[in-house]
């Protein structure tokens, strides 16, 4: 990826940098354990939806899971948004942490999908 475009999706990343933290904030505020993460299967891709994702809720029958997809390029990248907490011990996994991350960086590519020839899948 050329300077130009990792400069977009720097930019892009840091425009939605206190949007991508206040999610992590609010998971680890909020943990909900494997298979029962409904909340945070809605609140995590709220950004996505928001910046033309195209969101699928409810992914595969599992209604704790989801799919967002940008662009229509032949290269696909493919990113996974854990949010699930450890029982007792909630968010001490990081999970929080790694959904925002997964989050930000779809936003980031999501910026430069058209020029790169991207297809961009949470």
């Amino acid at each position: 990826m050329g300077g130009a475009l990792k400069e977009a999706v720097r930019r892009a990343v840091a425009r939605h940098a206190e949007e991508l933290t206040g999610l992590s904030e609010r998971l680890h505020a909020d943990p909900e354990t494997a298979w029962e993460e409904h909340r945070a299967a809605a609140r995590v891709p709220e950004p996505l939806d928001r910046a033309g994702f195209d969101v699928t809720a409810s992914y595969l029958g599992l209604d704790t899971a989801f799919h967002a997809r940008f662009g229509s390029g032949p290269v696909r990248i493919a990113l996974c948004a854990e949010y699930d907490a450890l029982p007792g011990l909630g968010h001490a996994c990081g999970h929080n942490l790694i959904a925002a991350s997964s989050v930000g960086a779809a936003l980031g590519l999501a910026a430069v999908a058209d020029d790169a020839g991207l297809t961009v899948e949470v």
